[in-house]
């Protein structure tokens, strides 16, 4: 298990950009979201439009990680983050189909929305 943890770690270490399909377009909008208060370039050739999308989330985190660190490293860790949110979701469906007072409180809270 500790080969497969550190595996997985590794493989974000050893890539400039993490091997996942549209990364690289996230990335590239980040950049443009992040900059174009500062570029008169980026300001001529586009236009912020923010609208509910399903990424609207991880790009208003990305911002406020991009004051801290460049651009390619938000892009690994909001992939980390998103393995790991999909980690904890898998543990906390095994939980409420095995649980039954975790089952409880999981339908009580799918409900409530």
């Amino acid at each position: 298990q500790k080969v497969a943890k550190s595996r997985w770690g590794s493989r974000l270490l050893l890539v400039l950009v993490p091997p996942t399909a549209d990364t690289v377009n996230h990335l590239a909008r980040l950049h443009i979201l992040a900059g174009i208060g500062d570029s008169a370039d980026l300001q001529r050739l586009y236009a912020v439009r923010w609208q509910l999308t399903p990424y609207v989330g991880m790009d208003a985190l990305g911002l406020v990680l991009a004051k801290f660190m460049p651009i390619l490293w938000v892009g690994r860790a909001l992939v980390v983050l998103v393995w790991a949110l999909f980690l904890l979701g898998a543990v906390l469906l095994h939980r409420a189909l095995v649980w039954p007072a975790f089952r409880l409180a999981a339908a009580g809270r799918v409900f409530s929305l």
